[in-house]
């Protein structure tokens, strides 16, 4: 059925125009509204159309558009193509595509219907021109010359397109494969501004066709990512595909926050029950129009595929991919099967158990699949450790006969991937060093490296093989990096072991010394885990090996050694303990590559090694712990309550191994509960938490008795029984009260993890994130986070952290500074000492530190705070050391350092700092300024608005700045009320004057009136007066909002609403404003301008002035003649116009551009003016500067600015 709505009329009247058929790609499924159409000299009309005999232009084009058989199209066609027009020749391949989903059309049947097209393109309408492009890429016929004279007519006429027309014009394009950067470029341009009003189908296709064109622009994409993160929640399966994917191809850089949604809203939609009907088997950007709810097996393959192109790991996400994947696929294509493999070891996504299904389906495939593809998948089984010893040999006899059509990287992948799974098979592996040989002057450096590290773990002792590999890897001696370095060196201690044939060349001396030196760097001091000391303990109880040792070395200091057990007369013995990572995924008990080469060369330096598998002594423990803790349960009942507790503790200790036998201790426990100490209920409790034993009752139980005895807890029985309970999501705001009672009489006590741990509890039975770092800061963390400003608690917190500031590092000093603000604990001297503390360490500050730090102190207003001197230290509250420089000039300084390492939430709350303590730095300013351009298309909109706002507070005017603040205009609709006035009032003070923007502002500002509380109003209406914008329309809108709420304003908002009033006199004869609101205004107004202070300066001026011939009766502090301004110094000279001479201090100019007014300044001189006095400025920076040269400098400057006195 066709979408067009608009049909042409012969029995319209004489040059009425034809409405829009919206753009169709065959299938109907998208309409577009109607617009206007171009006007061209030849436009169409009822007067000058041909009418066929006996039908209508008009049905003859309705019969067109409802054909429903080729014949009867064609018949139609042959009978009335003499009269024809655009609409009818454009319709014709609609139609003839629309039946293409259907039946086969002959190729020359579309040439009939491209030359009837190719008559008509000049006559097209913009409607015409997208749907014929859209069903030319429906019959996929590639006319180069129709195409190019459609894109031709369509180019000037962008400009007028929907937002579904540049969509459709672009998936058409994509699917036509039809590349034209200058088309695409100007369609982008035409588009970037209207991405706020497209659709998720809109935005990934447009995506997709960008993509599948190859047209990267990084800037026209990062707009379309932040326009699609508001939209995500609507995205469907195929939307959210074909994005992942066009971003992957594209190698769109994207925010991690923009990735989380993306597979937020993904994880959503694979949890839908409603199955995809949608199975097609291209890749996602095929622009299906037809709707589909969930992920079908190719959505999940490319999408999986983007996550890992992108490099972005989410291992949750990845696990509901695979569960919804595996249904799927059967039905999946070797190629897919392929990207799915690839993407699992890209990400380092362990899963035997789907990794096994997912061989099984491609098994049967692997002759259809491509040299790449086939590589793809074997280095995938390689990365991930699963050997499937049938499915690799029918992979290798697969890739035989293609192995010449390899390229270096995937014969480097195919080599690497045999080493690692150690597959033996001899034959194909000779063929492939062959090959090989032949291409490894081609070789990039990671390639030969692999190669090499291949050869080493395979054992390959092939003398022309690596004769060739060395000679080559010393042609590259100094491109390797130092990770190839220490790779290099594996493969050169392998090469020791048998390099007795002479025949084998040397490694060069500089490489070989250059790699040892990255090995023994890298080597470091080996840590010792858990099970590798509880493996050193059991060996240590063997008779004779008391001096067995872990941490030891081989003698040549290369190799480290797992456990080191030496006996005398016998061979030295190497117990390395190999955890998962050491063996192959879906065989356990085999090791891989890598680590058969280490257990090969320690045997090389006569060591016998033994290979213990942590899952296996993990296995004999637990048998032995369970047995151990059944003998212990069976003698419950007659136990003390100091042993039960004991015995709960143990067990918890034991974790997971002993979990069984809790039940037992609950009975034992129960009647005995009053009986129980402090050390008993806090031990108790731990245990239930450790093992996440939830028991309501018994918790309920355990809690009424430590209720009572609380004031007896120590500290660490406070900790555990709070971290207890918060384990265990048992609230019970009352003894959670009480506990921090405790807290705070012990504070003093409490070390730095009974702190972190019993906040954290607080915090994660409030709900809150959790967060695990156990020291002091994190502890005031927990309680900022959980917004629980309890002053006595923070009062004794603080001042038992003031005494350990030194033991601070840089983040946990900026988060302490940051929940002192965030809670509003102001507490002078602790900030002292906290800023002394930093001031060492600015150096090594994150970026989010240094934000932080500035943050805190612009919210607490500490302004005077500065660091110790050299060598000083203020440690303690109440202890703050000598003052030495202004700390945030000092925190600035160590910022401007890393300004290219902040995000946009930090450099945003930097500006905001820096104009909240007023400090100016314009270099520095103008140096974020530059970096928060680069990043503005990742700003949300509180960062915008608030860095704008800084920038207006401060007075700091950048044009570069404004001119890339222009490109996030497509954001102005997510903006709310506070963000949009805050906007408003912040170009208004920088007086920017950028028409586009300002006009797109105001047009998002209108539709949200309505919303806007009194200050916004207030806001919105000064930056009108201030910007003197003449808008009819939006001031009567905003006149109207404003008089809605004429009682509600107070004072000061009252006063700033009367320049607006005033203003608006100046051009509108009558304001509209209600008279009530009017008087109230002018009252508060007049309170204000009473009785203002005459400075210094504007008193030197007055002076100077008064010296001129006939200026003696110049004065200051006059008013106009309606009594609502000031004015700084009146002169009235006969004859002449009233001169107002306004000192106007640095308050006054933009802080970077001091001769420019800002715009309250601009306001105040335009009304003055609007009153008839001539305003003059004089800077006071100026003016000190001339008087500081004396009298005949200041007589000559006020001359220059036009204030002159005048003979009688």
């Amino acid at each position: 059925m066709w979408s067009g709505s608009h049909r042409r009329s012969t029995e319209a009247k004489a040059g009425q125009k034809r409405g829009r058929d919206a753009p169709d790609d065959g299938l109907g499924s998208r309409l577009a509204p109607p617009a206007s159409s171009r006007e061209r000299s030849h436009s169409r009309d009822a007067s000058s159309s041909r009418s066929a005999p006996g039908i209508t232009p008009a049905a003859l084009l309705n019969k067109i558009k409802m054909t429903v058989s080729l014949d009867s199209l064609m018949a139609l066609v042959e009978k009335h193509r003499a009269f024809f027009d655009a609409a009818h020749a454009s319709a014709a391949l609609r139609t003839a595509a629309r039946l293409s989903a259907r039946d086969s059309i002959p190729p020359s049947v579309v040439e009939q219907l491209v030359e009837v097209a190719q008559l008509h393109v000049r006559e097209m309408r913009t409607s015409e021109l997208v749907n014929t492009t859209s069903a030319l890429s429906q019959l996929g016929h590639t006319d180069a010359a129709l195409l190019g004279a459609l894109l031709h007519e369509a180019k000037p006429e962008l400009r007028s397109f929907t937002s579904q027309d540049l969509t459709c014009m672009m998936r058409a394009l994509a699917k036509l494969g039809h590349k034209d950067s200058t088309f695409t470029d100007e369609l982008l341009h035409v588009a970037r501004p209207k991405l706020h009003s497209f659709t998720p189908q809109d935005l990934s296709d447009t995506a997709s066709a960008l993509a599948t064109l190859g047209h990267g622009d990084a800037d026209f994409m990062g707009v379309l990512v932040q326009v699609a993160t508001s939209q995500l929640r609507s995205f469907n399966a195929q939307h959210l595909a074909d994005t992942a994917w066009a971003l992957a191809t594209l190698g769109q850089v994207c925010d991690a926050g923009f990735m989380a949604a993306l597979l937020k809203a993904a994880r959503r939609v694979i949890a839908m029950p409603q199955p995809c009907h949608n199975f097609s088997q291209q890749p996602c950007h095929n622009f299906s129009q037809q709707p589909c709810h969930n992920f079908s097996q190719q959505h999940l393959a490319n999408t999986a595929w983007a996550l890992a192109t992108l490099g972005h790991a989410d291992a949750d996400f990845m696990g509901a991919l695979i569960e919804a994947a595996k249904p799927q696929l059967g039905s999946l294509e070797a190629r897919g099967l392929a990207q799915m493999a690839w993407a699992l070891g890209t990400l380092g996504h362990v899963d035997a158990v789907f990794m096994g299904e997912l061989l099984q389906a491609a098994k049967p495939q692997l002759g259809s699949l491509e040299a790449r593809a086939l590589a793809q998948m074997a280095w995938a089984l390689g990365t991930v450790g699963h050997a499937d010893a049938s499915f690799m040999s029918e992979l290798l006899q697969a890739a035989e006969p293609l192995l010449r059509s390899f390229s270096t990287k995937h014969l480097a992948n195919m080599t690497c991937a045999l080493a690692k799974l150690g597959h033996v098979d001899t034959g194909f592996r000779g063929m492939l060093l062959e090959v090989v040989s032949h291409q490894l002057g081609s070789f990039n450096s990671q390639q030969l490296v692999d190669t090499a590290s291949a050869m080493a773990a395979l054992d390959e002792q092939n003398t022309a093989f690596v004769s060739a590999l060395i000679e080559h890897i010393g042609a590259a001696v100094t491109n390797f990096d130092v990770p190839q370095r220490c790779q290099l060196f594996q493969f050169m201690l392998w090469l020791d072991t048998w390099q007795a044939d002479t025949t084998v060349p040397a490694v060069p001396p500089r490489l070989l010394a250059a790699c040892k030196r990255a090995w023994l760097e890298q080597a470091g001091i080996a840590t010792v885990s858990g099970t590798q000391m509880q493996v050193l303990d059991a060996i240590h109880q063997l008779p004779g090996c008391s001096g067995a040792s872990s941490g030891r070395r081989t003698d040549d200091g290369l190799l480290g050694i797992g456990i080191a057990v030496e006996l005398p007369g016998k061979q030295k013995l190497a117990v390395e303990v190999d955890g998962p990572a050491h063996f192959l995924s879906n065989t356990p008990t085999v090791l891989n590559g890598a680590t058969r080469l280490r257990h090969r060369l320690l045997e090389a330096r006569g060591w016998r090694f033994v290979s213990v598998p942590v899952t296996e002594w993990d296995m004999k423990i637990t048998n032995s712990v369970a047995q151990l803790a059944g003998v212990a349960c069976q003698q419950m009942q007659g136990m003390q309550p100091m042993q039960v507790a004991k015995t709960a503790w143990g067990l918890a200790t034991l974790g997971h191994m002993a979990a069984g036998f809790m039940g037992e201790v609950q009975q034992a426990a129960t009647p005995q509960r009053s009986s129980f100490g402090p050390q008993e209920l806090s031990n108790t409790a731990w245990a239930l938490g450790k093992l996440g034993r939830r028991d309501t009752v018994f918790t309920g139980a355990l809690v009424g008795a430590a209720g009572y005895q609380l004031h007896s807890f120590n500290p660490q029985e406070l900790r555990n029984t709070a971290w207890a309970l918060a384990k265990l999501g048992h609230v019970d705001a009352d003894f959670m009260g009480a506990l921090l009672k405790a807290c705070t009489c012990q504070i003093s006590s409490f070390t730095t993890q009974d702190l972190a741990s019993t906040a954290w509890a607080m915090a994660k039975l409030g709900h809150l994130l959790n967060f695990s770092q156990q020291h002091l800061a994190n502890t005031a963390w927990a309680l900022a986070t959980l917004g629980h400003a309890d002053a006595d608690f923070m009062g004794a917190l603080i001042e038992a952290a003031g005494h350990q500031l030194l033991m601070f590092d840089p983040q946990g000093l900026a988060t302490m500074a940051w929940v002192v603000a965030k809670l509003g604990h102001v507490n002078a001297a602790f900030m002292g000492a906290l800023l002394d503390a930093a001031g060492p360490q600015l150096h090594n500050f994150s970026p989010q530190g240094l934000a932080n730090m500035l943050w805190a102190q612009a919210t607490v207003d500490h302004v005077d705070a500065v660091f110790t001197g050299p060598g000083q230290h203020g440690v303690c509250a109440g202890q703050a050391g000598p003052r030495g420089r202004w700390v945030h000039g000092a925190l600035v300084q160590a910022a401007g350092h890393q300004l290219r390492s902040f995000n946009p939430q930090e450099l945003a709350n930097t500006a905001w700092a820096l104009s909240k303590l007023a400090h100016v730095d314009s270099v520095f300013m103008g140096e974020l300024l530059q970096a928060a351009a680069q990043q503005l298309n990742s700003f949300t909109p509180q960062d915008l608005s608030n860095m704008v706002l800084a920038l207006a507070t401060m007075g700091h005017l950048d044009a570069g700045f404004m001119r890339a603040l222009q490109g996030v205009t497509p954001q102005l609709d997510s903006f709310s009320p506070l963000h949009l006035a805050n906007m408003t009032c912040a170009l208004a003070k920088l007086g920017h004057v950028d028409a586009d923007f300002r006009g797109a502002l105001l047009e998002v500002v209108s539709h949200q009136l309505g919303s806007f509380n009194m200050q916004q109003l207030v806001d919105t209406a000064w930056s009108i007066a201030a910007r003197d914008e003449q808008s009819a329309a939006f001031v009567g809108a905003l006149i109207e909002h404003i008089g809605a709420a004429v009682t509600d304003f107070d004072t000061p908002q009252r006063c700033q609403l009367f320049q607006f009033v005033v203003w608006l006199d100046t051009w509108q004869a009558d304001t509209a404003v209600p008279p009530q609101l009017l008087a109230a205004c002018k009252q508060a107004w007049l309170k204000t301008v009473r009785n203002n202070a005459v400075s210094g300066n504007q008193r030197d001026v007055l002076d100077a002035i008064r010296k001129l011939p006939g200026c003696s009766g110049a004065s200051s502090g006059r008013r106009t003649d309606n009594g609502l301004f000031s004015i700084g110094v009146a002169v009235e000279l006969p004859g002449e116009q009233k001169m107002a001479v306004e000192v106007d201090g640095p308050a006054c100019f933009l802080s970077n551009t001091p001769t420019v007014l800002n715009g309250a300044a601009r306001l105040h001189h335009r009304l003055l003016e609007a009153r008839g006095w001539r305003v003059v400025s004089v800077p006071v920076t100026e003016w000190e500067k001339q008087v500081g040269e004396g009298t005949q400098s200041v007589c000559i400057y006020l001359d220059s600015l036009g204030v002159r006195g005048r003979e009688d």
